[in-house]
C-alpha cells in the first residue's frame, strides 16, 4: 500500500450505501421493531444504513471500556403504504488493548461513499524488543477487538472534550438479531528492517467478516499491530414475535 492512500478494499464491492436486507413493517408503536407478519421465530431483513458519525474516544458504559465508535441507522421505510420500520441503530466499535485505554493520538479519519474509515497516524520507528517483535509507540491506535451494538442506545458527548463521548446501550422491544456480517478492511503493522538496521512502520491490510457481536481480534498472526479499519457492507436480520 503506498503511504497516505486511503486503504480500500479491493475485494468488497463498492457500494453508494451500506445496505442490509430489511422487512417492511407495521406501524406498531407498542413494539420496538416490526414484521410484516405475525409470525414466532421468522427472520425479518432490514433496510439501508446511514452513517452518522465517529467520535475519537467512546466510553461504553456496559462495559466498561474505550473505544472509537462508527455509528449508524437504518434508514428504510415500508413497502406498504403508511408502514414504516423504526429506526434500528448500530455501532462498531474499535477497542484498544485493554492496557491502553488511554489513547491519545487522532488517527486519519475519512467518510467516501457513506464507508468510514480510521488509520493510526504514527509514523514513529518501532522499537525491537526481546523477542525481536515491533513494539507499538504508547498512545497510538491499535485495535485488539471489535464489538457491534445492534438495537438502541445513546451517546452523550462530554461537554468537556469535543472528542470524548459516552455511550449507552438501552433495550430494544421485540427485536432479536438473528444473523449478523460486517465486512471490513483491517490495516496491520509489519515491521520494515533497513540495511541500516532501523524498524520501520510498514502498513498491509486484509479483508475479513465479523459475524458476531464480539470478536477478539488480538495481533496480526500473533505480533503486528491492527493500525486501521475501514468498514464495507453490513448485512443483518432480525426476529420480532407476538
Amino acid at each position: 500500500m503506498k503511504k497516505g492512500n486511503l486503504f480500500i478494499a479491493s475485494s468488497l464491492v463498492a457500494v453508494s450505501a451500506i445496505t442490509v436486507i430489511a422487512a417492511a413493517g407495521l406501524r406498531m408503536k407498542q413494539f420496538g421493531a416490526f414484521a410484516s407478519e405475525p409470525k414466532t421465530n421468522a427472520q425479518y431483513p432490514i433496510v439501508t444504513w446511514a452513517y452518522d458519525g465517529w467520535c475519537k474516544n467512546t466510553y461504553v458504559v456496559e462495559d466498561g471500556f474505550i473505544a472509537r465508535a462508527f455509528m449508524f441507522h437504518s434508514t428504510s421505510e415500508g413497502t406498504e403504504p403508511g408502514t414504516v420500520v423504526r429506526d434500528v441503530k448500530l455501532a462498531i466499535l474499535a477497542v484498544d488493548s485493554e492496557d491502553r485505554v488511554d489513547v491519545t493520538e487522532v488517527p486519519r479519519y475519512t467518510v467516501s461513499n457513506n464507508r468510514p474509515s480510521l488509520q493510526t497516524n504514527a509514523n514513529s520507528n518501532f522499537v525491537p524488543n526481546e523477542d525481536n517483535h515491533p513494539v507499538w509507540p504508547i498512545g497510538y491506535l491499535d485495535i485488539h477487538r471489535i464489538k457491534i451494538l445492534v438495537g438502541d442506545f445513546t451517546f452523550e458527548r462530554d461537554p468537556d472534550d469535543e472528542n470524548m463521548g459516552v455511550l449507552t446501550e438501552l433495550s430494544f422491544p421485540n427485536f432479536e438479531l438473528q444473523s449478523l456480517t460486517v465486512l471490513a478492511t483491517l490495516t496491520y503493522s509489519a515491521p520494515q528492517d533497513e540495511q541500516s538496521g532501523v524498524w520501520h512502520r510498514g502498513d498491509a491490510e486484509y479483508n475479513t467478516a465479523f459475524t458476531s457481536t464480539y470478536t477478539n481480534i488480538g495481533l496480526k498472526d500473533g505480533q503486528y499491530n491492527h493500525t486501521g479499519i475501514e468498514i464495507g457492507t453490513i448485512i443483518l436480520s432480525y426476529g420480532c414475535s407476538y
